[in-house]
């Protein structure tokens, strides 16, 4: 009982530092004109350093001068403005796919940036290429210090609409980022739609062993449509972690997700994972009064929608997180795993110190639970440690009333090692 109360004193701090300004769902703003990259709205002032005489295969030429923005040697570049960050994606969005743009560089931003006014591009912006990547570089806010010191820098006003052509995207503040990291942001007032894809506040898709950590978001994301071809991803703050496991620490989401009509996969702070064990989330928050998976998927066995993770198809450890958001799928979805931490677990995984408080909703043949929705593939380990749920998760089903911490476990081999789990839940 001592574990689980300072478990619970945890997240009682936890939930303390959450920034008020992220509280709520994101505000309407007037309509943008245009794009952030378009001609007379980026600045490449910042990137004098870059500029090089001839073209090379690590050049990319924009507006008639070439900038190198492949191997290069560890620098810092400081960011001041929302037309600068612009210059960013346009430099990065001239590369071709799956060239890392920016590795090895830390793009420090030093004051607050707002971005109302124009539509913004990701930085690697990736079309119609599920898993593809472009950016690889190191973004930090600190305010005023561009040694790192500084405090957090609030991006407000970010509308990422790509919801019209009909295509496949991965979006997010960046779109495709293999390696690198994210750090010290705070999103405020933030938007993100596309009609298919990837997408999430911060990074679409993450490739290559990612980190993401102290970063908030209050963002509205949505999914218009989806892809029956494709496995489509939506998170808080990551869509999908793919290949190397992903790093997430002190991430905070208080915005909403709505799924699409073939939307598989959505989770508060990460959509979904595939390849690579060792999947890490952890001292985050979930406050959210929607979150909503799709009505379709491509394939049944990846679909789940989840207050931190939507699909975990690798090993991973939720570790000292707080969830209490209203979880849900549309009344007519043929997905069927809805957990308040996880929605589908596929090959095992750690819940350690967590807290449900929310509400999971789904009619009919729907695996519901508070903690995981369901245990997926055989021979595999499921460790619950300190975790508690004080919310429900319950609905109909053949017209009994049905109520579990892990709804199904997929096959008589999986392991289960729970301690110090408690609920204390009342059925409605």
């Amino acid at each position: 009982m001592k574990k689980l109360i300072s478990a619970l004193l945890m997240l009682a701090m936890i939930a303390t530092v959450i920034p008020v300004a992220v509280i709520g769902t994101s505000a309407e703003t007037a309509a943008n004109s245009g794009n952030w990259t378009d001609a007379g709205n980026y600045s490449l002032d910042w990137a004098a350093s870059l500029v090089k005489e001839e073209a090379d295969a690590n050049t990319v030429t924009v507006d008639s001068k070439n900038y190198q923005i492949l191997g290069l040697s560890e620098q810092i570049l400081e960011i001041k403005t929302a037309a600068e960050l612009a210059g960013v994606a346009k430099l990065t969005n001239a590369a071709a796919d799956n060239k890392k743009a920016f590795e090895n560089v830390t793009l420090v931003l030093t004051a607050d940036i707002d971005l109302a006014g124009h539509n913004w591009i990701p930085i690697g912006d990736v079309l119609e290429a599920n898993n593809a990547f472009k950016f690889s570089g190191k973004v930090l806010g600190s305010k005023e210090k561009v040694d790192g010191t500084g405090p957090a820098i609030t991006v407000s006003n970010m509308t990422v609409d790509l919801s019209a052509d009909g295509k496949y995207h991965s979006a997010g503040l960046i779109g495709g980022m293999s390696g690198g990291s994210v750090k010290n942001l705070c999103f405020v007032n933030a938007s993100v739609t596309a009609y298919a894809g990837t997408i999430a506040t911060v990074v679409g898709m993450a490739l290559g062993g990612v980190t993401v950590e102290n970063v908030t978001s209050d963002a509205r994301v949505v999914m218009t449509a989806g892809s029956s071809a494709t496995h489509d991803n939506l998170g808080g703050i990551v869509g999908k972690a793919q290949a190397n496991p992903i790093t997430m620490i002190g991430c905070v989401f208080t915005g909403t997700l709505q799924g699409g009509t073939q939307t598989e996969k959505a989770g508060g702070i990460l959509g979904a994972t595939n390849g690579g064990d060792g999947h890490l989330v952890r001292d985050c928050v979930v406050i959210s009064d929607g979150i909503s998976g799709g009505s379709g998927r491509a394939q049944d066995w990846v679909a789940g929608t989840g207050g931190v993770i939507g699909v975990a198809a690798n090993g991973f450890t939720v570790e000292n997180c707080y969830v209490n958001a209203v979880i849900s799928l549309p009344e007519n979805s043929d997905n069927e795993r809805v957990g308040g931490i996880v929605g589908a677990a596929w090959l095992g995984g750690t819940l350690k110190d967590v807290q449900f408080a929310g509400v999971v909703a789904a009619s009919g043949m729907r695996y519901r639970g508070a903690l995981i929705g369901a245990v997926g593939n055989p021979n595999n380990t499921v460790t619950l440690t300190n975790c508690l749920n004080t919310g429900i998760s319950a609905g109909y089903d053949g017209g009994k009333l049905q109520f579990a911490l892990i709804s199904n476990m997929n096959s008589a081999t999986t392991t289960l090692n729970a301690t110090n789990v408690y609920s204390t839940s009342e059925l409605l």
